[in-house]
């Protein structure tokens, strides 16, 4: 998660706001429903973390 967090920042910096903030929020559910890998307590694996994530973004 940190890296994609870092991404965001990086958007953010480049003044793409919105995708940056699509990002945050992306994160910010994915551990609100324990969609994480294990080093954040979770029991999912990279690849499912990045398709929630990616699920996420494509809803909105």
């Amino acid at each position: 998660m940190g890296a994609v967090l870092t991404a965001g920042m990086m958007l953010d910096y480049l003044g793409l706001r919105r995708e940056a903030a699509l990002i945050d929020a992306a994160v910010r559910e994915a551990v609100r429903q324990d969609r994480t890998t294990n080093d954040l307590g979770g029991r999912l694996g990279t690849k499912a973390v990045g398709d929630f994530l990616c699920q996420c973004i494509e809803r909105t």
